[in-house]
């Protein structure tokens, strides 16, 4: 029987290169010690430990760098093949007149 996790999420990218000790926290909360080679998953949070970073490969952007005692959600402007470092930093708060 497959895992129902891995059949439903759709890797998107992978850890690249570690220093010291990096984790994915996914949006249960559930934390899991990451290795070179593993999969980052869509909704998952990447933390690096103090003294520690990690490079994740993100399959359709530019790699991604995680420096000591940092957190990033891989959400869709993380993964997105068009990032814009500006899209979702202003929100449209309605009109003005």
């Amino acid at each position: 029987m497959a895992n129902s996790t891995t059949t439903q999420a759709l890797a998107v990218g992978e850890v690249r290169s570690m220093q010291g000790q990096a984790f994915a926290k996914s949006a249960d909360g559930h934390m899991r010690r990451l290795a070179v080679g593993d999969k980052i998953f869509e909704g998952e949070v990447i933390v690096t430990a103090n003294g520690s970073s990690a490079e994740i490969n993100i399959f359709n952007g530019t790699p991604l760098n995680v420096a000591e005692q940092q957190s990033v959600a891989i959400d869709s402007q993380v993964i997105s093949p068009t990032h814009d470092a500006t899209s979702g930093a202003v929100s449209d708060l309605g009109s003005t007149e």
